[in-house]
């Protein structure tokens, strides 16, 4: 006598288990960026566009020199970096591009503004009290080792990726918005 279950006309409205079921909750062991990429890639899916995105990026377009220098040239200068001006536009124009292509998605937005404040928030109070004690090579190696290779890690994804040439221009970016400054 054979022992076997057909189940090969079993209709249910959910799912039809011989024995036992497991279930793995992979959303639960997701950092904070990986779970908002999915977000985005289902968005991006469903054209799911954000209609008040440039609100919650608001806060980093508000233009406040606090020490009177404002543009990103004459910061660089302030902090005898001219001559890496033309390079910190193009890498800025970069990011700008890429922050573009993505501003209707409001995931992307939520990303976006998550690594800009980890950015400046690094950059203000690790960064910034070691400015007077480095060198040009020194700096931007710090600004590499504690903003620039952590947020790329942080943004691995088959959505989109964030490359040396993103995260500098993010960084060049927030200096012409006022938000870092490279000078003492």
């Amino acid at each position: 006598m054979s022992t076997a279950v057909q189940q090969n006309r079993a209709q249910a409205g959910a799912d039809i288990i011989g024995r036992d079921k497991i279930t793995i909750n992979s959303q639960a062991r997701l950092g904070k960026v990986e779970s908002l990429m999915i977000k985005l890639k289902e968005q991006m899916d469903c054209s799911d566009t954000a209609k008040d995105t440039m609100q919650k990026l608001a806060r980093h377009y508000e233009i406040i020199a606090e020490d009177g220098i404002s543009g990103l040239e004459k910061k660089l200068e302030a902090a005898n970096l001219s001559q890496y001006y033309h390079h910190a536009i193009r890498q800025k124009e970069i990011f700008v591009k890429l922050l573009e292509q993505y501003s209707l998605y409001s995931s992307a937005i939520d990303i976006f503004t998550y690594f800009l404040s980890k950015a400046g928030s690094t950059f203000n109070y690790e960064v910034y009290s070691k400015i007077e004690n480095l060198d040009e090579a020194e700096l931007f190696g710090a600004v590499r080792k504690d903003i620039i290779d952590p947020i790329i890690e942080e943004c691995g994804s088959d959505v989109f990726t964030l490359d040396y040439d993103h995260v500098f221009g993010m960084i060049y970016w927030l200096a012409e918005q006022c938000f870092i400054r490279w000078h003492k």
